[in-house]
């Protein structure tokens, strides 16, 4: 069986006021059909790219393994989601704070 899956998974944010972009490098993984065993890996196959403008309105429903919930998703709340877990990380590493509209603002 060949399996694709995501190899590398990048979020462009060229400029504050620009378009952001998803691009993923896809990676296709043989299996042995029976044992499900890797027989074969080939990294590059595709890339696969998205602005967040056109899959905004797109929804996934996941199951969140830490909260135990079934949540559903849009692209825009994913990439809301994202961007708040960075912002941790800026505050964690870097000295500042965040102003009022979001913005880490580094001391």
């Amino acid at each position: 069986m060949k399996k694709l899956r995501a190899q590398k998974i990048e979020i462009d944010l060229p400029t504050e006021d620009a378009p952001v972009w998803i691009h993923a490098v896809v990676q296709r993984v043989i299996k042995d059909d029976e044992s499900y065993e890797t027989k074969q890996v080939t990294d590059m196959v595709a890339h696969v790219n998205r602005s967040i403008t056109n899959v905004s309105m797109e929804m996934e429903t996941i199951y969140d393994p830490v909260t135990q919930q079934t949540v559903t998703v849009s692209g825009a709340g994913a990439s809301i989601i994202i961007k708040a877990f960075v912002l941790r990380w800026l505050a964690e590493d870097f000295k500042g704070t965040l102003n009022d509209v979001g913005d880490f603002i580094e001391s």
